[in-house]
């Protein structure tokens, strides 16, 4: 049986109340997070090592750093591929840095923003299966709010597991219409923002799509599986194209990366290379 769907209107109001409790729930659980760094961040003069708000960037360089470039292991190139490099946490951190944030309260703000995005994506999956708004918004509570969470306050990628209800509402919605484009394209954005937040959750994401294949191919309730089956590899395929680029270059290669960005991590640090790391002698 298919869940009924929910009015428009209504949907929106639902998402907008279980996000603003959500919100409040994070600024209270973890206080005083939310104004501690926001008032150190204000009251710091600014120093010749500090980051251009706009992209991250150090001010003081001859050139603009490589995307890898990070403030360890010198005078290695492109070490951030040693590590997460948090790309798929740019949607958060670049608004914050272009409206003149400062490198901690960005960090805080995302650190912050994954306890309500991740109960928003689980409330909307929970909704979708059960359509029963209450029982999505107590989902999304235990979710956003679990134990584990605050263990991990210190691992911002290991927070930023809020596409993983994206990745299986796309599967369920894509299961059940047909393998329409759109719930495939959501399908494989929210697994390519995952991987590319947290390579832990990557392998959790793969994990939860070999499941939920397991489950489509049992025989009691079974959907047509030709057509989701094609297009799902044309959008696995797409997805492999975005990540397999990123994931490959090693610093150590003697290869410069085919790409180039800004990451999260590099703009959520002070310093650079050239100022925070020792100089061989």
């Amino acid at each position: 049986m298919q869940p009924k769907p929910t009015g428009g209107m209504r949907a929106v109001g639902q998402s907008l109340a279980v996000f603003a409790l959500l919100v409040a729930l994070a600024v209270l659980m973890t206080w005083p997070l939310a104004v501690a760094r926001l008032r150190r961040d204000r009251s710091r003069r600014p120093g010749p090592d500090d980051v251009d708000p706009g992209l991250g960037r150090p001010r003081h360089r001859e050139r603009p750093p490589a995307a890898l470039d990070a403030n360890m292991f010198h005078p290695h190139r492109w070490t951030l591929a040693y590590t997460e490099h948090l790309l798929g946490l740019i949607p958060l951190v670049l608004p914050a840095r272009r409206a003149g944030a400062g490198p901690l309260v960005a960090h805080n703000l995302v650190l912050l923003g994954t306890f309500p995005l991740a109960g928003l994506a689980m409330f909307w999956l929970v909704r979708h299966l059960a359509a029963h708004a209450g029982a999505a918004a107590v989902a999304a509570v235990l979710y956003a709010f679990a134990p584990y969470r605050f263990g991990q306050l210190g691992h911002i990628q290991l927070l930023s597991h809020q596409w993983l209800p994206l990745l299986l509402l796309g599967l369920h919605r894509a299961a059940m219409s047909g393998a329409r484009w759109r719930d495939l394209a959501l399908t494989g954005l929210a697994f390519a923002l995952q991987a590319l937040s947290s390579a832990y959750h990557a392998v959790f994401a793969a994990v939860t799509v070999v499941v939920f294949l397991g489950w489509l191919v049992a025989p009691a309730g079974r959907p047509p599986l030709g057509r989701l089956f094609a297009r799902g590899l044309v959008a696995g395929a797409l997805v492999l194209c975005v990540l397999v680029p990123l994931f490959v270059p090693t610093p150590s290669s003697g290869t410069r990366p085919a790409w180039s960005g800004i990451s999260p991590r590099c703009a959520c640090t002070r310093g650079s290379p050239r100022h925070t790391s020792p100089r061989p002698r």
